[in-house]
């Protein structure tokens, strides 16, 4: 038997940064879409994993938008959501600060 300690893939910086600017355009264009969160005014940070096929699943509010009901809603459609699968390497969970505005206004 020969075994063989794998370094795990260790992805660029650069890299690193493309997937997460995707991933932030891909949660606001849903969370903007979705008729439960669109009107919505917040700010939660939440820890979440991808899986390969770019479901999300394990969505856990690290910190609160100070309402029980925006934070359900806001889970429930980030549950509902596909986003572009993850790089190989990309450590998980992440930590994802989401922000809402009321009239579908442009978070800053």
């Amino acid at each position: 038997m020969v075994r063989e300690q794998v370094a795990p893939v260790r992805l660029l910086s650069a890299e690193r940064l493309a997937y997460y600017g995707l991933l932030e355009e891909e949660l606001y264009g849903y969370l903007h879409a979705s008729a439960g969160t669109e009107r919505l005014n917040f700010s939660l940070i939440v820890h979440l994993s991808i899986d390969a096929d770019g479901t999300l699943s394990d969505v856990v509010v690290h910190r609160s938008s100070g309402s029980t009901k925006t934070d359900l809603l806001v889970i429930d459609a980030l549950l509902r959501a596909a986003v572009s699968p993850p790089p190989d390497g990309l450590q998980q969970p992440l930590a994802v600060a989401l922000r809402g505005m009321r009239n579908g206004q442009r978070r800053p």
